[in-house]
């Protein structure tokens, strides 16, 4: 039985694809296998990783039936996979030689860890950008209460302990988030301090916001505040999802339930001087307070598909976040 299966969900990326493959014959830890799932792809990705899959037995090759996305993918490759760690690689990323060593050795160190992430960075194919902010940069790094707010993880850069994991097939945009809030409910998550993967921005990248990224985050984001988190930084966490929750229910014109969120954010973190901030902006009326807060979004798309997507995301079922 090989130490870690890597999953790669695989649609429509065959002019990154053998650099992304390259890269995982190139690490230094070679107990792997790796399972790559073709999700209906409009190019030769299935045919590229074939080819690979001839070469090396540790590869295998699959194609769906019928579309699944990407977590519906992953999902189906977990239910393939022998190994007890689970390493996720997008088809247009790519990893530093030492990122599955340097994971492994940390999760040796640390065995009652869940998950373990790396640094990364955003490459455009001409620089790198780092994606992670001020987020803590430490090997005990535990991600409360930034997690409950946003995700500064990238999905490539994760490995799961398998027991436990479930990647939730009804999302497009968010499953990445999902699976880390659901390991950091069962345990610790540790960080390599060195950024081993790169993120790579292209045209046809699927996390751009749209009015159907912005139901589901709604949707994600509605899951939070209805869970139930213990520990420290929790509270704050709440608070602040709730501050991003209201500017999204202002982006998608529902001032009232925007106005509420900000109240319970309050509530929750009286002291913040953002959230006063923003209680103040949502004051104003909606068409100002949405100029404010989004001022750069897509060209090209109807205000009423914004308006949509409010309804769809508050009415579309509470996602679960299992122990």
């Amino acid at each position: 039985m090989p130490s870690v299966s890597i999953l790669v969900p695989s649609y429509g990326h065959a002019a990154f694809l053998a650099e992304c493959l390259d890269s995982v014959l190139a690490q230094t830890f070679t107990d792997w296998e790796l399972i790559l799932i073709d999700d209906c792809g409009p190019d030769d990705s299935l045919e590229i990783a074939r080819g690979y899959a001839a070469r090396d037995p540790r590869i295998q090759a699959h194609a769906n039936e019928g579309n699944l996305g990407t977590y519906g993918t992953q999902q189906r490759a977990l239910e393939m996979a022998q190994s007890p760690w689970i390493a996720v690689l997008n088809s247009d990323d790519v990893w530093q030689p030492r990122k599955l060593q340097d994971q492994m050795d940390a999760l040796r160190l640390r065995p009652e860890a869940t998950a373990c992430a790396v640094l990364g960075t955003a490459w455009d194919g001409s620089g790198e950008q780092d994606v992670h902010a001020d987020w803590p940069r430490t090997l005990d790094f535990q991600p409360f209460p930034w997690l409950l707010y946003e995700n500064r993880l990238l999905a490539s850069g994760m490995v799961f302990r398998r027991e436990g994991l479930r990647f939730e097939t009804t999302c497009r945009y968010s499953g990445d988030w999902m699976a880390i809030l659901g390991a950091v409910r069962r345990g610790d998550l540790i960080l390599v301090e060195e950024p081993l993967v790169r993120w790579r921005q292209h045209e046809t990248n699927s996390y751009r916001i749209s009015p159907n990224q912005v139901a589901e985050e709604i949707r994600v984001r509605r899951s939070i505040q209805a869970a139930t988190w213990a520990g420290d930084g929790a509270r704050e966490g709440c608070a602040r999802n709730l501050m991003n929750l209201a500017a999204l229910w202002s982006l998608t014109d529902q001032p009232a339930r925007a106005r509420e969120a900000i109240r319970e954010a309050r509530s929750l973190l009286p002291d913040s001087v953002t959230i006063r901030r923003r209680n103040l902006l949502l004051g104003l009326p909606n068409p100002v307070a949405r100029r404010r807060l989004w001022p750069r979004l897509p060209r090209g798309i109807r205000r009423s598909a914004w308006r949509e997507a409010g309804p769809t995301g508050a009415e579309a079922p509470l996602l679960h976040f299992h122990p």
